[in-house]
């Protein structure tokens, strides 16, 4: 029996699994790279040992991808097991070969079947001749440019490049047409080995609006296998999903069973060992097998709140050779889940990832939360950028639709870029409410979910300056403790100037008498901005000063309009947390506000990361919007294009340089040039 495991893995999937290992009894050890050396997996679990000295060099081969490490980290502790829990080594069978080897128990399939399965070609191949349907493509070994693209010709445009050694949508890329293959192919190639140390890609066809069904199985030592029913995953960017939800509610039965058969039929003929999913593409009536994960998925627990069973728990129960908990027609559905991933990335900007220290963190009650950071944490480029996973539950899906919005609109996080409002905004979208799904769902509706929102400053500027004047009342002893704005025989004001994009002015007149509690104090605010004077009444006002922040809950009447708002000043800014959204402005004492001038010219990096691919040379005219060069920054790459149409004149890096954000990059000299093409 398992009674110690090390978790070879890092944030919020270390996390679940030290959770689910405390529940059983079973110590646990994390291990931790120096940019986690205060992470919260480290806190949680029972041991930790770090993967590097201090005179190494920190890299993802050397910490979490370094597997003998790992083995000897195992040994020295004296633990029985390896979880692997998501990416990284769990999918590397000679990892787990190497587990088994040195007498320790690996806690997912063997060695051989993650092979077999880890290889989409063969694995297409295996289910092909059980009669499982799979997409046209190619799967074959020859590499060559020209070779790959004669057959994306014959399967016919779009194909979609596939790298053949992992997954979660890294060495991806829809070709569309012959003139782009040769540069998607060589991206995807680079991604692919940075990746999985693989560079080979296979081909399929690209289905247009198909949607993406998964279903979760789990088989014994024993030979039982049974499902624990399916996933819809269609809401994806750039193939990494964002909503997951469980269980599919318009499947036909037949279409379902057909399902449900197909992944029980490959798990036996593969002599699948462990908890693992099998990935359809689904379009009107019909499946594709696309591949099979053997490992614990992203998006587990949807599946763990409607069938009531923890898979971690499965997952240590098989290892130790033990037979399933429950037998198929013992497995029930109750309800409806839907999971959301908070990611620390900026939708507008291409999902540019973001890093940094998160100084301000609230989660949401109500729901299940599976996160990896808290606050204080800082978010490093060099991992994934999944912050947590929101996972709502109700009785019908409208339910738990209506559960997991709300969830998202308590969400209070500062510090860094999430995709918060676009998870927000999708889940408000009518198509998601009548569960019309794709893998499409996001580009076909970009209008709606990429609006840049515009502050209402009607509702920000008088809960700010309410915030604000009673701060200073609540930390004073009597009103004549803070005479700002006071005039004799005339009603007191105070004027207050912000900052947010535009200098802003506001003039409050007091218009009934304070008294403590602050409640029902009534105010008339003018701005500039207004077209007329806002009537406010503050119901109630709590304002609460700690070490780190000062914060405030305030309930108020603005024009007959109830709102509730929680704001937090943090230095000179302050964070207004109301009706779901995030505003912030920053408070001046005066108009003086230094802008300064934006250098088209010069290209400078968005974020800390890579270089790994360079587009142009010195002497080069560019156009405006032309690519120029390709970072990489949380395992993914992100193109980095011209803002203006002239000349490179100069290179400061060179491709595998590594570069800290804000660092000049190249130069762009107009040179006379205004092409805008």
């Amino acid at each position: 029996m398992i009674k110690k495991v090390l978790i070879a893995n890092r944030g919020e999937i270390a996390c679940r699994i030290v959770k689910a290992a405390k529940k059983l009894g079973i110590k646990t050890v994390a291990i931790y790279s120096h940019a986690d050396e205060a992470a919260l997996h480290v806190e949680l679990a029972d041991e930790a040992v770090c993967l590097e000295t201090d005179s190494e060099k920190s890299s993802l081969q050397n910490t979490y991808l370094n597997s003998q490490k790992i083995i000897d980290i195992a040994k020295q502790v004296h633990a029985d097991a390896i979880h692997p829990g998501y990416g990284f080594l769990s999918e590397q069978a000679q990892f787990a070969q190497q587990c088994v080897s040195s007498g320790l128990i690996f806690i997912g399939p063997p060695a051989t079947v993650i092979k077999l399965m880890g290889s989409k070609d063969a694995a297409k191949e295996v289910v092909e001749k059980i009669g499982v349907p799979v997409l046209p493509g190619y799967h074959g070994e020859n590499q060559e440019t020209d070779f790959l693209l004669k057959q994306a010709e014959h399967i016919g445009f779009p194909v979609l490049l596939k790298a053949a050694g992992g997954g979660g949508g890294k060495g991806m890329r829809i070709v569309s047409n012959a003139i782009e293959f040769a540069s998607e192919l060589a991206a995807a190639k680079r991604e692919s080995l940075s990746s999985f140390n693989c560079d080979k890609i296979i081909l399929e066809k690209y289905l247009s609006h198909p949607r993406h069904i998964e279903i979760q199985i789990a088989a014994d030592e024993q030979g039982h296998v049974v499902h624990l029913f399916e996933r819809d995953c269609s809401i994806q960017r750039r193939y990494q999903k964002v909503i997951e939800e469980a269980p599919v509610e318009d499947l036909s039965t037949s279409l379902r069973e057909k399902l449900y058969e197909a992944a029980i039929a490959i798990a036996k003929h593969i002599a699948y060992v462990g908890v693992g999913t099998i990935e359809c593409l689904v379009e009107a009536d019909h499946f594709y097998f696309m591949e099979m994960n053997t490992r614990l998925q992203v998006e587990h627990p949807v599946t763990e709140l409607i069938t009531q069973q923890d898979l971690v728990e499965w997952q240590f129960i098989i290892a130790n050779k033990q037979a399933l908990p429950l037998v198929q027609t013992e497995i029930k559905r109750r309800g409806y889940a839907i999971e959301a991933r908070l990611c620390a990335e900026d939708p507008l900007q291409q999902y540019l990832p973001s890093s940094g220290k998160i100084s301000h963190l609230v989660w949401p009650m109500g729901v299940r939360v599976d996160a990896g950071v808290r606050q204080g944490d800082t978010v490093s480029m060099h991992y994934d950028s999944l912050l947590a996973k929101i996972i709502a539950w109700g009785e019908t899906r409208a339910e738990a639709v209506s559960v997991l919005a709300k969830a998202i609109d308590d969400i209070e996080i500062v510090g860094i870029t999430t995709n918060r409002e676009l998870i927000k905004n999708l889940l408000a979208l009518p198509d998601y409410h009548e569960a019309k799904l794709s893998t499409q769902f996001i580009p076909q509706h970009v209008e709606s979910l990429f609006l840049t929102r515009k502050t209402d400053w009607h509702h920000v500027l008088p809960l700010a300056s309410l915030y604000l004047l009673h701060t200073h009342r609540s930390f004073q002893n009597a009103p004549w403790s803070q005479l700002l704005g006071f005039r004799l025989n005339q009603l007191p004001e105070s004027v207050f100037y912000f900052y947010a994009d535009q200098a802003l002015s506001l003039i409050v007149t007091q218009l009934s008498a304070w008294e403590t509690p602050l409640e029902n104090v009534q105010y008339e605010i003018k701005s500039p901005l207004f077209d007329h004077a806002v009537r406010v009444t503050a119901l109630s006002v709590r304002i609460v000063r700690q070490a780190s922040a000062t914060w405030g809950v305030i309930s108020a009447m603005l024009n007959d309009i109830f709102y509730e708002a929680k704001i937090l000043k943090l230095e000179n800014k302050l964070h207004i947390f109301c009706r779901g959204w995030h505003d912030v402005i920053q408070e001046k004492m005066d108009f003086l506000v230094l802008v300064q001038e934006t250098d088209n010219a010069c290209i400078r990096a968005p974020i800390p990361g890579t270089i790994v691919a360079i587009l142009v040379k010195e002497g080069d005219i560019v156009n405006k919007g032309q690519p120029l060069l390709v970072m990489e920054a949380m395992k993914m790459e992100h193109t980095i294009s011209a803002m203006q149409a002239g000349t490179v004149s100069q290179l400061r890096y060179k491709v595998r340089d590594q570069v800290e954000e804000g660092a000049e990059m190249m130069r762009i000299d107009t040179d006379g040039h205004t092409q805008d093409s």
